[in-house]
């Protein structure tokens, strides 16, 4: 096993804490579809992305902030096949509250109706869309994230399943992670899901360990 130690945890939630995807595809499949997009080339770049982010590459003569609207709507409205990435709940309810924190590209909204659907702990520290100027790529939500942990970048390690979402943690300095089956370059380790990892933390509070 690998030994994933540091002051600070920082997490993505689609496709890392929580399964989303065939909610996320079939809303986006429903999108293309009412404004003539082919869905395929877009459900190659989506994931990890604030919604705006992906209308205004593929619709830009569309009001991007609008159909974000519609689109979050959809998806609070649909949580048909929406699960925990099985071990997250326990995993995360081993690390208490105050040293981690969530980074998603969904909004906040969204974010919670999700978390608590698959019933997995909503921590003190949620950054959403609303809270950033830039979609992940960049790495502003990583960096707000670990302020608000009161840590450098430098001291936190993300746990990531899409590529936008690397790139954001490796531009934010940060070691990285990844969930799912997808394998990246430079992560500190890879893992399926969570079934097989032990948490707890350690050094009187101060770090937490992750064995993966």
């Amino acid at each position: 096993m690998i030994k994933i130690e540091a002051p600070a945890f920082l997490f993505d939630l689609d496709g890392t804490l929580v399964d989303s995807t065939e909610a996320v595809e079939r809303a986006w499949r429903g999108w293309c579809a009412r404004v003539d997009v082919d869905p395929e080339p877009l459900l190659e770049v989506c994931h990890g992305r604030q919604s705006w982010s992906t209308i205004s590459k593929f619709a830009p003569h569309l009001d991007a902030r609008v159909e974000d609207r519609r689109m979050t709507a959809a998806q609070v409205d649909d949580l048909t096949g929406v699960r925990e990435i099985a071990g997250a709940s326990k995993l995360l309810g081993s690390l208490g509250r105050e040293r981690w924190g969530i980074v998603t590209s969904c909004p906040r909204e969204l974010a919670v109706v999700r978390l608590r659907h698959a019933r997995i702990p909503i921590p003190d520290v949620l950054i959403a869309a609303e809270d950033v100027r830039e979609s992940k790529p960049a790495p502003e939500g990583f960096i707000i994230g670990a302020k608000r942990l009161d840590v450098g970048p430098e001291a936190c390690v993300a746990f990531e399943d899409s590529v936008a979402g690397v790139q954001a943690a490796r531009a934010a300095g940060m070691r990285f992670v990844t969930v799912g089956e997808r394998r990246h370059d430079g992560a500190a380790a890879s893992v399926v899901d969570w079934r097989s990892c032990r948490a707890e933390v350690v050094d009187g509070g101060r770090r937490l360990r992750i064995d993966v």
